[in-house]
């Protein structure tokens, strides 16, 4: 029963496949809890800070599907780079204007969720393209879902441990570097 997964482990790219995957996804778990530790510190108020979380997760509902799609038609490549740079440019957004001005806020809360990649989408594909053996594809999606749930428990923790070793911008600014790396890196 192991042997599937010990075969995924052995080929070629598929520690990096995993690691940029999961490198990717911390961001996820990551932004909406660094929105409302950033506003709610800076700005001193919970309304706004889940007003701009709201926002971010519901972009991201609305326009995820709709990158995916672009993906799936044009490549993940010529898609997942361009997205990402959109994404950090979003994020920095937020930090630099957006705690100043709600209206700029909402805005880049709202771009940075709609623009955010959904790495467990990009790495399954890439596993179901390189993958022909059915064993190995389901052991290889399975490892997926283990990433899935992983980074949304370490996630928000690393997300409340930069907050508190560096302050309130340092959770967005975390989740902007592992984004980066994992857009590049996959």
């Amino acid at each position: 029963m192991l042997t599937a997964y010990k075969n995924v482990v052995k080929k070629d790219h598929s520690l990096s496949t995993f690691g940029f995957g999961i490198l990717g996804r911390l961001p996820l778990a990551m932004n909406t809890v660094g929105l409302v530790f950033l506003i709610s510190s800076i700005r001193n108020s919970f309304a706004l800070a889940g007003v701009a979380s709201a926002c971010y997760t519901l972009a991201g509902a609305f326009v995820g599907p709709r990158i995916g799609k672009l993906a799936d038609v044009k490549g993940t490549r010529k898609v997942l780079i361009p997205i990402t740079v959109l994404n950090a440019i979003a994020i920095t957004a937020i930090l630099t204007i957006g705690v100043h001005h709600t209206p700029a806020l909402l805005v880049s809360a709202a771009l940075a969720g709609a623009t955010f990649p959904n790495f467990g989408s990009y790495t399954r594909t890439r596993w179901s393209r390189s993958l022909t053996d059915d064993r190995e594809l389901g052991a290889a999606l399975s490892l997926e879902s283990v990433l899935d749930e992983t980074a949304f428990v370490v996630g928000p923790a690393l997300a409340g441990f930069l907050f508190a070793w560096h302050g309130s911008r340092s959770p967005l600014i975390g989740a902007m570097i592992f984004l980066l790396i994992a857009g590049f890196g996959l």
